[in-house]
Parts: C-alpha cells; sequence; structure tokens
C-alpha cells in the first residue's frame, strides 16, 4: 500500500477468502483518487475472480512438463534403440509416479 500513497497504481494476484471460508484467486487493480491538487482522497479498487484463469494456467505449465519429458523418452528410444512400447511404459510409469509432484510445484 505504500505504492498508493506515493499516488502510483498497484496490481497483483492473490488468495481471497470468503466469509463462508472458501477461498479464491483474485486479480486486484488499486489506484489512487486525487483533487485538483493532487492530493489523495481515495482510493479505487477493482478485483475479480480469476481461479480459472489460474487452473488453466497451471494445467498448461503441467502439460508443457509433461511434453518436455516425453521428448526426452523420445529421445531416449532412439539413443538406446529401444521399442515404442518400451519407451510408452516407461512414460507412463514415469507420469504416474511424478504427476502428483509435478502438480504440487506447478501449484506454487
Amino acid at each position: 500500500m505504500q505504492t498508493l500513497s506515493q499516488g502510483k497504481g498497484w496490481q497483483g494476484e492473490f488468495q481471497v477468502q470468503r466469509k463462508d471460508k472458501s477461498t479464491f484467486v483474485a486479480s486486484v487493480m488499486d489506484y489512487p483518487i486525487c483533487d485538483e491538487h493532487g492530493t489523495q482522497f481515495g482510493v479505487l479498487g477493482m478485483s475479480r475472480d480469476i481461479s480459472a484463469e489460474v487452473k488453466n494456467r497451471q494445467e498448461l505449465e503441467f502439460l508443457s512438463i509433461v511434453a518436455s519429458v516425453f521428448i526426452f523418452f523420445l529421445i531416449t528410444r532412439i539413443e538406446y534403440n529401444l521399442s515404442i512400447a518400451t519407451v510408452l511404459i516407461m512414460f507412463v510409469d514415469f507420469i504416474e509416479v511424478k504427476s502428483h509432484y509435478i502438480l504440487a510445484v506447478t501449484a506454487v
């Protein structure tokens, strides 16, 4: 809020808790309202729920990681002359083990 007291706008994203204790991710923008002399007398604040956008962003990050891992396994197949079936088994095993970890990392 120091930014607002300096006469500058502020924006960011953070978790907000509703009265019913559920949470959502909000995009917030606050701008100072000043009179003709430049004296601040209020703040205009706007916020909106961006939970769906954040979830989509996290899913895209996850898919990007999965695609990178799959490409790695395909390169490994070529280097070590492995069958595609072997590579697919390795990939599925990797995803089953690591997907919870990858999701947790991308959610941070």
